[in-house]
């Protein structure tokens, strides 16, 4: 059994990200393949073409059985539903299946939303599924977003209001009966941080185990590495958004006192998606994630064991097709590893803005890196590239040179390779680096 969730960042006032373009590749992605059970959040556009985009593009690859959207429809397609809010948005959770789901229910949550969540039906989606004839019960939701809306302290808090929420979906499966033969997933975007004392909280309140093995990146939402993370929270050297830290927040667990697989990992998936986009503008926009979150995965997956060390040999300026093939550059370039007891991150070369005002940076010519150019993982690598193109009249945009994450992950060829990030005008860096296991 493979059970996948992802937080689809299909928002309604998430600015202009493509939100069609981005369904159809999220539909066809590779991480997308191979499951039996997908739990999507953040499906909010159901008034638009992107929810359908995605959900009939999943139905073509054999996900032929799907919940309606929590929140979205008025009860309508649910067995039994519980919702008594009135909010100007859908709670935006969505379970698909290879398997006939026999019964469907939706919940809305009675504890009262904080900050931005106040406008959503936030709640969770239960399906019972007849997988060969052995019944498997997946609940998937996502619950209080930490919020600066959202009270510091006290019974309003966004910790809180999770905990609330958490309660009621344990009351929710205690009072279905559930026998102890059958298996009972509880999947989604938790906004609670792995590696947070919360988390134990959590696990306590849903009587749900913590998986054998927490595998892949250690950061289901990296504010460093994912491009879109990085621009809406994150210091991106344009759009300075802020400092969120980087967070484990995804998660599909087993309820305790159940029949469980014999194995049961998580793992974060990370691999480069190169897309682009034009703005409102007229600007180039350039990322190499789906999501503001990364995929995650559960079930008997693996990932080979090791300590590796990533060396960065050099980083160069392959091609940029504007300004005479030239560019004043400005923003950074990082090497990063991971491991459970925290990152190994490396700045290769970084110039603020104000630093920009130097000679142009011709094709073909190397970064001055940093003398430091290693860093450890147990956990694969993540080489980010963040650079634009300085202009100091204020009618000629900034453009980006590259802008990108390529990642290196345990079990790939050890040795020599390049990271190729791309950007406008045909912008590429090329990062080139050696690998070997310690």
């Amino acid at each position: 059994m493979r059970i996948l969730n992802y937080n689809t960042m299909l928002l309604t006032f998430a600015g202009n990200y493509a939100h069609e373009k981005r369904a159809r590749l999220i539909g066809d992605a590779d991480f997308m393949q191979g499951n039996d059970v997908i739990v999507l959040e953040e499906v909010f556009r159901n008034q638009e073409p992107a929810a359908n985009i995605l959900l009939n593009t999943l139905k073509s690859h054999g996900y032929i059985y799907q919940t309606p959207i929590v929140g979205a429809n008025n009860k309508t397609g649910w067995d039994s539903s519980v919702d008594n809010a009135s909010r100007v948005e859908n709670g935006g959770v969505v379970i698909v299946s290879k398997h006939p789901i026999e019964y469907q229910a939706e919940h809305i949550y009675n504890a009262q939303p904080c900050g931005s969540d106040k406008h959503s039906e936030k709640g969770f989606a239960y399906v019972r599924i007849n997988v060969n004839g052995t019944r498997l019960h997946v609940i998937g939701t996502h619950t209080q977003s930490d919020d600066t809306g959202c009270p510091k302290a006290g019974d309003n808090s966004a910790p809180s209001i999770r905990q609330k929420q958490f309660r009621e979906i344990d009351q929710f499966i205690s009072v279905q009966n559930i026998p102890k033969g059958e298996t009972i997933v509880i999947s989604g975007d938790m906004n609670v941080d792995r590696h947070s004392a919360e988390y134990s909280s959590m696990l306590s309140t849903l009587h749900a185990e913590r998986p054998d093995h927490n595998l892949g990146w250690p950061y289901s939402f990296d504010t460093q590495n994912n491009t879109i993370a990085k621009e809406r929270y994150g210091q991106h050297v344009q759009v300075y958004a802020g400092n969120d830290p980087s967070q484990d927040l995804d998660h599909i667990l087993l309820r305790q006192g159940h029949a469980r697989p014999l194995t049961w990992n998580n793992k974060t998936l990370t691999k480069q998606y190169d897309w682009d986009m034009v703005g409102n503008t007229g600007q180039w926009y350039g990322y190499s994630d789906y999501s503001d979150h990364y995929p995650v995965v559960a079930g008997d997956v693996t990932e080979p064991t090791g300590t590796y060390e990533l060396a960065v040999e050099k980083a160069t300026l392959k091609r940029y097709e504007h300004n005479d093939n030239s560019a004043v550059v400005y923003g950074d370039i990082t090497i990063t590893g991971a491991s459970e007891s925290g990152r190994d991150r490396q700045i290769l070369w970084y110039k603020n803005y104000s630093e920009s005002a130097s000679p142009a940076m011709k094709v073909g010519a190397d970064f001055p890196l940093s003398p430091h150019r290693t860093v450890r993982s147990d956990h694969g690598f993540a080489v980010h590239v963040d650079v634009l193109d300085y202009h100091s009249s204020p009618f000629v945009r900034n453009e980006t040179v590259a802008y990108g994450t390529a990642w290196w992950h345990n079990g790939d060829p050890e040795g020599r390779h390049t990271a190729i990030l791309v950007g406008a005008y045909r912008g590429v860096i090329e990062v080139t680096y050696n690998v070997r296991k310690l």
